[in-house]
């Protein structure tokens, strides 16, 4: 299959989500500002009868589409990764008015030629509405000026345009940008008009949403700062696409809220007002997710060295986390060069921590390319995620004396995996290391197989077998050193990869695989859709180790930069045709 280049170009770093073991597409991360402050740069504006026609960074539509078929033979699927929160890289500057303020001048007029192609009445019918893209359609800025000719335009802090209220979000309301409005009206007569009855914004995006995956082909999102979004529209978009445009299909949706309460933020979402009715909780959004921010800080305190491990059997307790929180141990923000976010690094044990959420019954994980392909961990995380694959099935147990296995202590953390009784071979018996002190630690675990049953490790950390005794306990043990401190165990007649456990395709667990910044991949659909390409990982690589899912770059970038400013993306329905 295609190949999917993980060739790293320090020098190009942005900061996008990328691979997951489920392709996603990235429609945007953002900058603070639509307009830099180099006058000679490139900075969309007036540039947009340019993009029709132009690839974007990462290729044509075409080439997506042949890449999106090539994954999918594969049985990966693409996420798309869209920013709701702001628009920049306007095309034109316009006087704004303000509430008991002087008017100013801000970057908000959008030139749309990839929307003039496909947002149509004929294409959409009610999902259609005739409206531009000016300062009606956001609720504000921080980038703005006094000057009609545009000369002092300056980040000033965040203010309101006239009419106009920050949304109902879990965050802070304002991030940057060009803040979209999704309370955004219009009368029967098509005119702008905050109590009318056409929700033209939050329709326009209906439609988006049903294009890219009915058309376009992927399989759900990666949905950026939605802590800052208007939680009435996050519910109303996720209901409307999965239970209403496409019942048939499981989509996925992620919200990459950055908030320490996963729980929180999905009861947000779950109870927003429903904008017909007035009333909360009006809409089904069981099927979103959200990353789990509290988990990494964990995985960060383990690196330490001194870490209590019996602690580790509580992490598990934040709430959602049985079924809608994603875990991971670093992205594009946290794992940033030069760290400008100021976010505390997991360094050591990180392996560890892998092995901890690829080996979890409950939450959905996600693997970060920079860890696959640029930090040397590509064998260890192939042997975590076949793991995963083949093996993390049945419920998960922690260790209780007498019960299902010694009790864990301060240096090592044990947890098993029961397996599935109508699956043979499944099941796993992980030990995690805290200590680099050297030696090897035993623990004596149930495994509730017959007596004279063997075991291996997956990881290759430890060699020789362990046995099952008459009672179905067996001693497994693990290496207590940070490079090596991490074992699995599993079925040694299981443990070959050309015999694995026959898991049903539809019972297969999903794992995520995230490229780590969309500007490291040019030209990566024609790669993907290519497969005479010889680049260094392929997608095969990938779905051997059992990834199901990735998530691309930005979809809606372009070289030159007319569909690419600062950080933001200026027209969701340019795919470089």
């Amino acid at each position: 299959m295609n190949t999917v280049k993980h060739n790293i170009h320090r020098q190009l770093w942005g900061g996008a989500w990328i691979l997951c073991l489920i392709l996603v597409v990235s429609a945007v991360l953002s900058c603070r500002s639509p307009v830099g402050s180099d006058p000679d740069a490139d900075n969309g504006n007036n540039t947009g009868a340019g993009l029709t026609g132009q690839p974007t960074r990462y290729g044509t539509r075409a080439e997506l589409e042949q890449a999106l078929a090539n994954l999918q033979a594969m049985g990966i699927e693409a996420y798309f990764d869209v920013v709701f929160n702001h628009r920049m890289g306007a095309n034109d500057f316009e006087q704004i008015p303000r509430d008991d303020a002087d008017p100013i001048y801000a970057w908000t007029v959008f030139d749309l030629p990839g929307r003039d192609r496909h947002y149509t009445a004929a294409n959409w019918g009610e999902l259609y509405h005739d409206f531009r893209w000016d300062w009606r359609a956001f609720n504000g800025t921080d980038y703005y000026g006094f000057a009609s000719d545009g000369g002092d335009m300056a980040v000033r802090g965040e203010t309101l345009f006239q009419g106009k209220a920050w949304p109902d979000t879990y965050g802070t309301p304002y991030l940057m940008g060009a803040d979209v409005d999704y309370w955004y009206r219009l009368n029967e007569q098509g005119e702008y008009d905050p109590s009318g009855s056409s929700w033209a914004i939050r329709d326009e995006m209906k439609a988006w949403g049903e294009w890219i995956i009915g058309e376009i082909g992927f399989a759900g999102f990666r949905m950026d700062a939605t802590a800052h979004v208007d939680n009435g529209f996050i519910a109303e978009w996720v209901d409307h696409l999965q239970n209403h445009a496409f019942p048939e299909q499981d989509l996925f949706f992620v919200a990459e809220a950055w908030v320490g309460d996963v729980g929180g933020y999905l009861d947000a979402v779950d109870e927003a007002t429903y904008r017909d009715t007035g009333e909360r909780g009006g809409m089904d959004t069981t099927s979103l997710y959200a990353f789990d921010f509290s988990l990494r800080d964990a995985f960060v305190d383990l690196g330490s060295g001194s870490k209590d491990m019996r602690d580790w059997d509580g992490l598990a307790t934040v709430p959602y986390l049985d079924s809608r929180a994603v875990s991971f141990i670093d992205n594009h923000d946290t794992n940033r060069e030069g760290n400008p976010y100021g976010t505390p690094q997991v360094i050591n044990y990180k392996n560890q921590a892998y092995a901890w959420i690829l080996a979890r019954e409950w939450s959905t994980p996600t693997v970060y390319a920079r860890d696959w392909d640029e930090f040397g961990m590509a064998d260890t995380l192939r042997s975590l995620i076949q793991a995963r694959r083949y093996f993390a099935y049945g419920d998960g147990v922690e260790m209780e004396p007498g019960t299902t296995g010694d009790a864990n202590t301060e240096e090592v953390y044990a947890y098993a995996r029961l397996g599935d009784p109508d699956i043979h071979g499944t099941g796993l018996w992980m030990l995690i290391s805290g200590r680099d002190s050297g030696g090897v630690h035993t623990r004596w675990m149930n495994t509730g197989l017959p007596e004279g049953t063997e075991f291996v490790d997956l990881t290759g950390n430890r060699d020789g077998t362990v046995t099952a005794n008459a009672d179905g306990w067996a001693e497994f043990s693990v290496n207590m050193s940070e490079g090596g401190g991490w074992s699995v165990w599993v079925q040694q007649d299981y443990a070959d990869p050309a015999n694995p456990p026959a898991v049903p395709a539809d019972q297969v667990n999903r794992t995520i695989y995230q490229f780590f910044y969309w500007d490291a991949y040019p030209g990566l659909w024609g790669e993907l859709a290519d497969s005479n390409s010889g680049l260094y990982a392929t997608a095969a690589d990938l779905a051997d180790a059992g990834v199901t899912a990735v998530w691309l770059p930005p979809a809606a970038r372009a070289f030159q930069g007319t569909n690419d400013v600062g950080y933001g993306v200026r027209d969701f329905w340019d795919l470089g045709e």
